[in-house]
Order: structure tokens, then C-alpha cells, then sequence
């Protein structure tokens, strides 16, 4: 009988380095972060009345919308002391999903023009943003179709973006 004999690897498996490892990387992935569940807002100067305008689903992109109508408000937005805005979803019609020929047909222009839309439009208006929320046109549709969101990153990098539910402290003057 012939006995083979190899010089066979065995696995150096340690779970409490992977356990480091996995700790590691998840405050990497916190500090990364640029979505977040609570913050604390101040708005204006402390000393005059604030309004806080939920601003939501324009569909820009989509040929349903009032493109007048939503110049006019962002003039009046812009030229309104103490007006902010909170961003509440659907602000891209981003129709990707393909659900049906009509949904995408329906778009006046596509996914890239309505995120140099955006880009554009949103700084214009920063300086009124208080907050964003997620949204199941532009986040979701982009999260799920290439598990990542430029749209999310863009609102991100001009204001708190809430990934989910937000809790957000508005202060202005002594309340809160």
C-alpha cells in the first residue's frame, strides 16, 4: 500500500482578529459617513421669526412638472429672509427603476441632466437648507439599481442629510 504524503495547509483562523478587523472597519464606515439620524439646527439670527418650508416632490426631470411654477417658488425661497427649506424627497423624477416604457418615455430629460439639475439648483439655494430626507425616486432607485447614491452625496455635502428617519432639533431663538 503506498502512502502519499503532502504538505497540506491549514487555515490560521483566529475570530478574535476578525473581530478586530470587523470593529475596524465599522468606524471606518462611521466616520465616513455622510448621512446621520439626529442633529441640532439653528436657524437665523436668534432674533426674528423663522419658517421652515417641507419642500417636496418637484419630479424635476418628469414632463409633469411645473417648471414655472418651480422657478417662481425658488425665486421666492431665495428672496425670503428667514425662509429655510427641509428637503422631504422626490425632488428628481430619476425614473430608472424600468418599471414600464411610459415611466421612462415620460422623462423630459435624463438621470444625468437631472443631477447637474440638482447640483445646480442646490447651490443656489444652501444657505436655506436646513435638512434632506431619503427618497424612494432618486436615493432608492440609484441604491438599488448600482448600491450607491450621487444624489444623496450631493444633498450630503450642502446639508444634514437624514438616511431614514431624521430627529432634528430646530432652534431658533431660545426654542427649540
Amino acid at each position: 500500500m503506498k502512502v502519499v504524503e503532502a504538505a497540506k495547509k491549514v487555515a490560521d483562523f483566529r475570530w478574535r482578529e476578525w473581530t478586530d478587523l470587523a470593529e475596524h472597519t465599522q468606524a471606518l464606515y462611521r466616520r465616513a459617513s455622510r448621512t446621520q439620524q439626529f442633529a441640532e439646527i439653528v436657524l437665523g439670527n436668534g432674533k426674528q421669526p423663522a419658517l421652515a418650508l417641507p419642500f417636496s416632490d418637484q419630479h424635476i426631470g418628469s414632463r409633469g412638472t411645473d417648471y414655472k411654477a418651480f422657478r417662481t417658488i425658488t425665486e421666492e425661497i431665495v428672496s425670503t429672509p428667514n425662509l429655510y427649506l427641509a428637503l422631504i424627497g422626490d425632488f428628481l423624477e430619476f425614473a430608472i427603476k424600468l418599471r414600464s416604457v411610459a415611466e421612462v418615455c415620460a422623462q423630459i430629460f435624463g438621470p444625468d441632466k437631472q443631477i447637474q439639475f440638482m447640483e445646480d439648483w442646490l447651490d443656489e439655494v444652501k444657505h436655506k437648507l436646513i435638512f434632506a430626507t431619503w427618497c424612494n425616486h432618486g436615493v432608492e432607485r440609484e441604491e438599488k439599481q448600482s448600491g450607491v447614491s450621487l444624489i444623496k452625496n450631493l444633498l450630503a455635502d450642502r446639508t444634514v442629510m437624514f438616511d431614514g428617519i431624521g430627529h432634528a432639533n430646530i432652534v431658533v431663538g431660545k426654542q427649540i
